[in-house]
């Protein structure tokens, strides 16, 4: 008789404390969340920006020799009052079609305009920066602790990019990497 009551108290046991520990992992999420678009807003205004976006890979493929994901989706958006949100469109956007973007990326930051095509990166770029009447984007890749890219961060304004701009966005590339990933 003892044996089942104590079975029963140690699985109530373990799953009170898994239970607790997802809670527990739900708030720190959220709270990581919170404070990411809080550094992101903060970025956004301090460059005078239109949209700040976080694209991030997902879907391992060994196959792609450089950035080994297989589609990459909007996690993270802010936006001016006025925009509308871009996250939905960008969501699995397959890799393989910006191959060239990013590995060119992997070497230093980009800053396309759409309305102006440059031979050191494919079309369907493009197509992916004039979603929703874009201007100009900055795009610097995202780095784990150990180099490794995990994403990338857009910033899309209708002004040309200044050197402050791209130091916003090298330090907000440095405080997310520990957040995000």
């Amino acid at each position: 008789m003892v044996l089942p009551v104590l079975f029963i108290c140690f699985v109530f046991i373990y799953a009170t404390f898994q239970v607790f520990k997802l809670s527990l992992n739900s708030v720190k999420r959220a709270d990581s969340i919170k404070q990411i678009k809080k550094l992101m807003k903060t970025a956004l205004d301090k460059a005078s920006g239109e949209r700040l976006v976080i694209m991030k890979f997902n879907g391992s493929n060994p196959t792609l020799e450089s950035i080994p994901y297989n589609f990459m989706s909007c996690d993270y958006e802010v936006y001016r009052q006025g925009k509308k949100p871009v996250k939905n469109l960008l969501s699995r956007v397959p890799t393989p079609l910006y191959i060239l973007f990013l590995r060119n990326l992997l070497d230093a930051y980009i800053v396309l305009d759409p309305l102006q095509n440059e031979n050191g990166v494919t079309e369907a770029i493009y197509d992916l920066a004039r979603v929703k009447d874009e201007s100009k984007g900055l795009f610097l890749m995202l780095n784990d602790r150990d180099l490794e890219p995990f994403g990338y961060i857009s910033l899309k304004k209708a002004d040309d990019f200044t050197n402050e701009d791209l130091k916003t966005i090298t330090c907000l590339a440095a405080e997310l990497t520990g957040l995000i990933n």
